[in-house]
């Protein structure tokens, strides 16, 4: 089912697919955002999980901090990283 399905092909449309969730967001948000993590790395899709303290209500606040993370380079196939509120 869609990029599941083929991730090669999914991988030369897609160069980084980032995912994020606040730590004080809904339960079964949080969950929801963490299985789509286990599948795609799973189904071995290349893709950030970006953890944030506190909520991350919007992407006008996350885009800063989502620009520091790709200029540091360090991400890789399912990985997981934690990000200060700031």
């Amino acid at each position: 089912m869609g990029a599941l399905a083929d991730p090669a092909a999914f991988a030369k449309k897609v160069h980084l697919l980032w995912i994020g969730v606040g730590t004080e967001e809904p339960a079964q948000m949080h969950a929801g955002i963490v299985r789509l993590h286990d599948a795609f790395t799973e189904a071995n899709i290349k893709h950030v999980l970006l953890r944030v303290a506190g909520h991350l209500a919007r992407m006008a606040d996350m885009a800063p901090r989502l620009e520091r993370f790709l200029r540091r380079g360090c991400f890789q196939t399912g990985s997981q990283h934690a990000m200060a509120a700031r």
